[in-house]
């Protein structure tokens, strides 16, 4: 949902080589040599770029089964729009949470949407709430506004259920 914000910044990260060693020895579940990590990532955006989904859908999920937070979100927006793949909302939903639950605020973002829009899901105010507070924590000024936005459409005590998980998901971290 949010691809051109998450391209530019892995472009950015990949255009600065210091940025981009920076970033992926530094990730907490990244292979024992990072050299082949960024490799492989730049392999994965090559074939993205040049819309060879099927070969990047495979070389994204390989980063993301290690659990690299923007492998997951991509490979969660690749299902979610059916490139390389079967279109298949409930396996973005799937990538996006892996990715949310590291505190990816994108994926964060892409949960409380299908959250809120039944994709993937049955439609879930409490859940869309929740995940566009987490985003909100970090900053991110477009989910206090769709969150603002919710609430009218929310009991009570639906707020408090989506307070309370977020309290829990806040000791969690």
């Amino acid at each position: 949902m949010r691809r051109p914000e998450v391209f530019l910044l892995l472009m950015l990260v990949l255009l600065s080589g210091t940025a981009c060693v920076s970033r992926f020895s530094t990730n907490q579940v990244g292979p024992a040599d990072s050299k082949d990590f960024v490799a492989d990532y730049y392999k994965a955006m090559a074939f993205y770029e040049n819309q060879d989904y099927v070969n990047a859908l495979s070389a994204f999920k390989a980063l993301a089964i290690q659990g690299d937070d923007l492998a997951q979100l991509y490979v969660g927006n690749m299902y979610e729009r059916g490139e390389g793949v079967a279109q298949d909302d409930v396996e973005a939903m799937r990538w996006y949470r892996m990715a949310a639950e590291q505190g990816y605020v994108d994926a964060q973002l892409n949960m409380a949407e299908m959250y809120s829009n039944g994709m993937g899901t049955p439609t879930d105010y409490v859940q869309a709430y929740a995940w566009w507070t987490l985003a909100a924590d970090q900053g991110d000024d477009s989910a206090v506004n769709s969150r603002a936005l919710i609430v009218s459409r929310m009991t009570a005590d639906q707020v408090l259920a989506a307070e309370q998980f977020v309290q829990v998901w806040r000791h969690k971290k």
